[in-house]
């Protein structure tokens, strides 16, 4: 999601994050650094997953030259990148991505990654692919199309099944989506009809973060749009189980998460981290965004319980005109992979506009606990 120009620029001029605590939070060394993505500026709305053990990042949209402000154009990628187990060094894939296209509802399941709809410079697209592994080799194949574009909705893999939820029919729609459609993985590539699922309680919702466990589909925050079409940040979680005719509500998180890097994965006990994102609307210019928020949410699926999970890194310092930062800082619009026993967040927007090519990580082994 591009927090100036993505859906809700229409209704509401600018839709930003509130820097949470900025101002006073000290780093945390327990995250790690991983290798940058291999582009100076770096992308958010990007694809991620695991395939043959390698960690797999694609698509997404960046401001090559200028942030928006500037008269900067946006631009959508197709290329993927892969770091190999050992950590070193990403490598670009000579197989691209079948379109330049972002804001993808993305997931991973059994060594596949999957892809649906998106956002290019067409609007919002109906398509959906698999990425897998062969011979040392990406393989991608289409499935189904969606029944209509999608853009910026969530998507997880329950059972044999690809459910996308939420999104926006348009780049610039003020209405979110409250349908849940899901796809049968068993039935061959192209044949499979898109199943209509419970839709959504309340307003609708885009940009948040799905997850699984225990055969049930979770989904956290995301922003929808009210009566008058007023952007309204997500408190919301929900609770779908495999078969169920109706969506559970959840507690509320202890403050809204839009563009939380998705799937939060759980973790230790089903614990869902949920990384990035933002919780309120910035009223001031677009140049003076001051960040995203650095506090981050766990989720104990077991006893219900929310608390507070470690504060990510900021940066020491930021040129306001440039249209990419080194990183790493709290980001929105990022996915977010468990590979190696890490939780690892690649790239993602940091201000309006900004990208950063920085890759964090969290080790599962740490606790989940500021420090």
């Amino acid at each position: 999601m591009n927090s100036l120009s993505g859906p809700g620029a229409t209704a509401a001029t600018f839709i930003f994050a509130m820097l949470t605590n900025a101002l006073t939070a000290s780093p945390d060394s327990r995250w790690k650094h991983l290798p940058s993505i291999p582009d100076p500026v770096g992308f958010a709305g990007m694809g991620a997953g695991v395939v043959d053990g390698r960690l797999v990042a694609f698509g997404g949209s960046h401001f090559a030259e200028k942030p928006l402000w500037l008269a900067g154009v946006k631009s959508f990628s197709d290329r993927i990148y892969t770091l190999a187990k050992d950590g070193r060094t990403w490598a670009e894939e000579a197989v691209r991505y079948p379109a330049k296209r972002g804001g993808f509802a993305s997931t991973a399941a059994r060594d596949r990654v999957y892809s649906a709809g998106g956002i290019d410079a067409e609007g919002c697209s109906r398509e959906v692919y698999v990425i897998a592994g062969s011979g040392g080799k990406l393989t991608l194949t289409r499935l189904s199309d969606l029944p209509a574009g999608n853009g910026y909705g969530s998507a997880a893999v329950v059972r044999n099944r690809l459910y996308v939820v939420g999104g926006v029919a348009t780049p610039t729609s003020t209405v979110a989506s409250r349908e849940t459609w899901s796809l049968d993985l068993e039935t061959p590539p192209m044949s499979a009809a898109w199943r209509r699922e419970p839709d959504l309680p309340g307003l609708g919702t885009f940009v948040a973060a799905a997850s699984v466990a225990d055969d049930a589909l979770y989904l956290f925050g995301g922003i929808g749009y009210d009566a008058d079409r007023k952007a309204v940040p997500s408190r919301q979680a929900f609770r779908l189980e495999y078969g169920a005719t109706a969506w559970e509500p959840l507690p509320d998180l202890p403050e809204a998460r839009v563009g939380a890097s998705t799937p939060p994965t759980p973790v230790r006990d089903r614990s869902f981290f949920l990384i990035g994102g933002y919780a309120a609307i910035f009223p001031g210019k677009p140049r003076e965004h001051p960040g995203f928020s650095v506090g981050t949410l766990v989720f104990d699926a077991k006893t219900r319980i929310w608390t507070a999970g470690p504060e990510l890194p900021m940066p020491t310092s930021v040129d306001l005109d440039a249209s990419g930062l080194p990183g790493p800082a709290p980001m929105i619009g990022a996915p977010c992979v468990l590979w190696n026993g890490l939780c690892v967040v690649v790239s993602g927007e940091v201000r309006p506009s900004v990208r950063t090519p920085a890759v964090v990580a969290w080790a599962v082994s740490e606790p989940f606990l500021p420090r």
